[in-house]
This record gives structure tokens, C-alpha cells and sequence, in this order.
């Protein structure tokens, strides 16, 4: 099945449960263009999997939580790694404001959404690599605890998430698999 597909098996599956419609938008994230090859938010989800934004809310509402500073620096950065956790993010001073970095290491390849508290500029690049493509930004209704998801396509290794500049002082994040909801107790 295409991701194209996947996404699209999953808005339908939403619609059909009934959720609430709302304009929320998905946009290709390349940072430049508004325009989107991806399923439209019309159900407040931008086709997101369900069950991924459910977890991503429980754990920005209830945790566990992480909590890190950003660093200037990747070679100082400090590891973010937390499954099902909202991360807690310190961000420190940089050109133009607040931000820094952070890392992340995915045990998985595939479709990743890092869930965000607020809308701050998010690069990833994998560590000694190149800057990952953003596949897509989703404004999401479902839950106002994450308002926003950037979608990316991981390899398994170690990652850079560099935050900002931003005049926010934090951000909170969930980085969920596009695969499925995990266990129950996790």
C-alpha cells in the first residue's frame, strides 16, 4: 500500500467513525510551497492515523515526561529519545531569538509525526547527514494540546532536531511511529 493510500485508508476510516469536520489544513512542507499532495485535515486529523494522534494527546495531557535543555550545539545536544513521553524542551538563546537542539534515536524506519505543543520552525537532519525532507505539516483539531505535526521519513539511526529561532522559551514533544498505537500500559 502507498503512504499516499495508507493516509488515505486512514481519513476514511476517521470519517466513517464519525469525527468532527473541521478547515484545519495540510500543507508539503518544503517550506516554500502551500501546496499539498496530501489529504486535506477535514476531519481535524489531516489524515493522520487515529490511534498515533490519540497517544500523541494522552502524552502531551498526562505524560510521562522528559524534561531536556537545547543545546547551541549538536555535538552537545542532549538525547530526547523517549517513547510514548511528551519532551519537554528548554530552549536557549540563539541568533534571532530562542531555539536549539536536541536528539532522537529511532529504533524504527518509516513515517514518523513529531506532535509539537507549539508552533515552532522544526529542522531534522540525521546526525554526520543530511537535513531530512519535511514530508508534510498538519494542523490538527483533534486535540489542542498538539495543534501541529510534522511528518518525516526516518531510517533507524540517530537524528538532530534543532528548534527555533522562535520567541518561545519551550516546546513539548511526542514522536510517534505512523504504525499503530502501542501496547496498553506503555
Amino acid at each position: 500500500m502507498t503512504k499516499r493510500s495508507s493516509w488515505v485508508l486512514s481519513l476514511l476510516t476517521l470519517s466513517a467513525m464519525g469525527c468532527e469536520s473541521s478547515d484545519a489544513a495540510t500543507t508539503r512542507a518544503d517550506a516554500t510551497s502551500p501546496t499539498s499532495d496530501t489529504p486535506s485535515g477535514v476531519d481535524g486529523t489531516g489524515g493522520l492515523p487515529g490511534e498515533s494522534i490519540e497517544e500523541a494527546c494522552e502524552h502531551a495531557k498526562t505524560g510521562p515526561f522528559k524534561d531536556v535543555t537545547a543545546t547551541t550545539a549538536a555535538t552537545d545536544a542532549p538525547d530526547a529519545t523517549a517513547e510514548h513521553t511528551l519532551v519537554r524542551v528548554a530552549l536557549t538563546d540563539v541568533a534571532g531569538g530562542k531555539g536549539g537542539v536536541v536528539t532522537w534515536a529511532s529504533d524504527e524506519a518509516g513515517e514518523v509525526a513529531v506532535f509539537v505543543t507549539r508552533d515552532v520552525p522544526l529542522a531534522v537532519a540525521k546526525v554526520g547527514g543530511a537535513a531530512l525532507e519535511l514530508e508534510a505539516t498538519v494542523a490538527l483539531s483533534a486535540c489542542e494540546d498538539v495543534p501541529k505535526a510534522l511528518v518525516f521519513d526516518f531510517e533507524i539511526g540517530a537524528y538532530t532536531l534543532t528548534f527555533g529561532p522562535t520567541s518561545e522559551t519551550s516546546v513539548g514533544i511526542v514522536v510517534e511511529h505512523l504504525g499503530g498505537a502501542h501496547p496498553e500500559g506503555e
